[in-house]
Formats: structure tokens, C-alpha cells, sequence
């Protein structure tokens, strides 16, 4: 089974970046007095991120344009923590990656006033989260300098707060925030039957199949106390044609390793040009270019040919 870099990454970027299971996500996870501003049948999925390439590892996130039911824009920003402990000076990283969209969007629009974006952090770790969700609680000031004290708040959802049944929404959505709870258990074995089963009508169908695809990648690469055996025994004792899905799946893994070494050739010819233009690239940077799929390649190759410095390429 191939091993990926960043499984966590990858499978919520998979999932998420799909219009209807992002709407409905935000549907039962965003605030009814939120949602009510926000014409979610108009969301759409834009391609950057924010992070830090130092923090990568840990961190994933997507950015989903929204317009409101007035007619502005807004944004809805969602950061995934796939750390097992919570980070205490998330609203900090926050900030900071909030501060980015605005100034790409200046880039953009260099008139008006910007959109506002809603943020909301996903987080899947073993241990309850327990940072502050705005940001002035990481300063401590007398009432006179709270003026000059920047302060948001940001939207939680913390897996391991919700029981399984307590997670709502559509199958597919379901099932993924139910792996993204369990991945880190020991019992994940016995946890995957429970969770197959919900998805037991959807792999008869070729969107269903890929999607359990998807599922088995995820936990193949995500969850080193699981062993092939047990994920195997998972998929035949979950699925009545179980015996005939494994060999299909383990099809996909080899075209996926032929994939991949297409994405590390396209990622090479972008590091040539990087290189030319701006000389020998830094660690971050090729980092990033080692991490990237092919649809984010393709935008810095786009922006490669404008512009003037090598974080104009990747921010």
C-alpha cells in the first residue's frame, strides 16, 4: 500500500474540496446566524493556501469563496489541525494567515473594502481542544490599550466532542469526519466496520467506489497501527462484494504510483524555471513543490511567468 507524505492533507483536501460536501459541512458546522447571511449553492473552492510551509506537516486548509445573500463577497476559511494536541496560539497563526487572503485580494481589488472571512478550524486530535478561540485572550492588557488590540474570534469543531451519531450531513461528509475522529484510535479496526457500513450503497456505484478509494488511502497511510490484514478483514466483512473490491482498490495504488512519479516530473520542470528566475530555492520551497498536487503546480507555473519574487510565486 503506498504511504504518503502528508495522508491527512491529501484525503481532506479530497473530500472538501468538493462544493456539495463543503456546503454541507459548513451547514452543520457554521453558526444558523452565519449560514443565514451566506448563499452556500454559490460557494466555490479556490486553489491557494496560506499555511506556513514549515507548518505543513500539521496543518491543511482550504479557502471557499461564498457570496451573501445581500450580494458581497465573503469568505469562509477553514484551517484543518491535524495534530494530535491542540496548538494554543492557533488565533495567532490565524491572524496571519487571515492577513494573506485580504492582501491577495487587494492584489486583486485594489479599491473597496475587503470581504469578510468567517474562519473555522477542524481538529481531529487525540487530546480535547483547549485554546483560546479569540485572539485577544493570548494578550494580556489594562482597558485603556484595548483600542489597539486586534481581535476575532474563530469557529471549533473538535471531533472528539461529538459522539458518532451527533455528526450530521451527508453519507460521504459523515463518513469522513467519523474516519478523521478515529484515526488515531487503537480500536480503529472495529471502528472502520461500524463506519463501512454507512457506506455499503455507495460502492456498487463508480463515485462510490472512488470514494471508498479514497477512505482505504486515507487510513492505509494515515494509520500505522492498523495493518493491511485488519483493513482488509474491515472491506470484506463491511461489503457483500468485499472480496471483489480489495483487488480493484489495490489496482488504483499502482496507477497511483504511476501518477505520482507524473507529478514529481511535472514538479521538477516548475523547479527548473523557479531556479532560473530566482536562483537556488530554499528548503520551504521545495518542501512545497515536493507536497503539491498537480491542479496547485499548475498555478504557481501560471505565476511563475510575472512575478517578481519567489514568495509572489507561492503565496
Amino acid at each position: 500500500m503506498t504511504t504518503l507524505a502528508n495522508p491527512h492533507d491529501h484525503f481532506f483536501k479530497s473530500v472538501f474540496s468538493e462544493p456539495a460536501l463543503a456546503g454541507d459541512f459548513l451547514v452543520h458546522h457554521l453558526p444558523p446566524e452565519v449560514l443565514a447571511l451566506l448563499d452556500l449553492a454559490q460557494l466555490e473552492i479556490r486553489k491557494d493556501s496560506f499555511i506556513d510551509p514549515e507548518l505543513a506537516e500539521h496543518r491543511s486548509d482550504l479557502l471557499y469563496a461564498v457570496p451573501r445573500v445581500d450580494g458581497e463577497q465573503s469568505y469562509v476559511y477553514v484551517l484543518f489541525e491535524h495534530k494530535s494536541y491542540p496548538e494554543p496560539d492557533i488565533a495567532l497563526d490565524l491572524l496571519r494567515y487571515l492577513a494573506r487572503i485580504w492582501e491577495q485580494w487587494r492584489r486583486e481589488h485594489p479599491s473597496g473594502v475587503l470581504p469578510v472571512i468567517v474562519p473555522l478550524v477542524l481538529y481531529h486530535g487525540r487530546e480535547r481542544w483547549s485554546a483560546a478561540t479569540r485572539f485577544a485572550a493570548l494578550l494580556q492588557a489594562p482597558p485603556a490599550l484595548a483600542p489597539y488590540i486586534p481581535d476575532f474570534g474563530y469557529q471549533l469543531t473538535d471531533l472528539s466532542r461529538y459522539r458518532d451519531d451527533e455528526l450530521q450531513g451527508l453519507v460521504r461528509q459523515r463518513v469522513a469526519l467519523l474516519v478523521l475522529k478515529h484515526i488515531f484510535q487503537p480500536d480503529l479496526g472495529r471502528q472502520l466496520r461500524d463506519i463501512f457500513c454507512l457506506v455499503q450503497d455507495l460502492a456498487g456505484q463508480p463515485t462510490g467506489l472512488d470514494y471508498l478509494y479514497t477512505l482505504l488511502r486515507y487510513v492505509s497511510g494515515a494509520a500505522p497501527q492498523l495493518n493491511p490484514e485488519e483493513l482488509r478483514a474491515a472491506v470484506v466483512e463491511s461489503f457483500a462484494q468485499g472480496e471483489t473490491i480489495m483487488p480493484t482498490i489495490a489496482e488504483r495504488w499502482v496507477e497511483e504510483g504511476l501518477q505520482q512519479g507524473l507529478r514529481q516530473g511535472e514538479a521538477q520542470v516548475l523547479r527548473r524555471q523557479l531556479t532560473r528566475r530566482f536562483g537556488a530555492l530554499p528548503e520551504w520551497a521545495e518542501e512545497r513543490l515536493t507536497q503539491a498536487e498537480p491542479t496547485q503546480l499548475e498555478i504557481w507555473a501560471d505565476r511563475v511567468l510575472d512575478a517578481d519574487s519567489l514568495d509572489a510565486v507561492f503565496w
